[in-house]
């Protein structure tokens, strides 16, 4: 490089072609700078949506307190549930698929599960509070208690994957084989 510098050096086309190489060196950097910025600002929305996302699992199974919802169940009451639930999950479903894709189909997974639990309430709630006519409510009552048993037990697992997916820095997408 510094011969072809010095050759142009020596020409008449020097300043020209000295300013041209400037030029490209400089576009280049402004490219891969203006790449990495935005390659950087993706990886801190994952980092965050995966944070958000753990969060509010953690507080639907925390607010849920499983057992006692459990007996509840058990015994015939009803449980009420807001109509959104998951409004950290709702607000990002267009980001999701900044997540990894194995942990994408977890989560998603997961809260197709619990919306069919949460749907459970309700229509329990709408049988025993009510008073309206559910076909099957002793069936319902059921599947419910397996439903919520699985959901707790894919909710340990998901919380673990989606907090190790928050602390993960962007460094680590650097390294040439990641650790696993």
């Amino acid at each position: 490089m510094a011969s072809v510098i010095v050759l142009l050096a020596e020409s008449s086309w020097a300043p020209a072609a000295l300013s041209i190489i400037g030029v490209l060196i400089g576009a280049l950097a402004a490219i891969g700078g203006g790449a990495f910025a935005q390659w950087f600002t993706r990886q801190m929305e994952r980092q965050a949506l995966a944070a958000a996302l753990a969060g509010e699992i953690q507080c639907v199974v925390d607010a849920t307190n499983w057992h006692d919802a459990r007996q509840d169940v058990e015994q015939g009451k009803a449980i009420p549930v807001d109509e959104r639930a998951f409004p950290i999950f709702e607000a990002n479903l267009a980001k999701i698929g900044l997540l990894p894709v194995d942990l994408v189909g977890k989560v998603s997974v997961f809260y197709s599960e619990l919306g069919g639990v949460f749907q459970d309430f309700r229509t329990i709630w709408v049988a025993l509070i009510e008073g309206k006519s559910i076909a099957n409510v002793d069936h319902i009552r059921v599947r419910l208690l397996n439903r919520m048993d699985a959901v707790e037990e894919k909710a340990k697992v998901l919380l673990v994957e989606l907090k190790k997916e928050a602390a993960r820095s962007w460094q680590y997408y650097l390294q040439p084989t990641p650790p696993r």
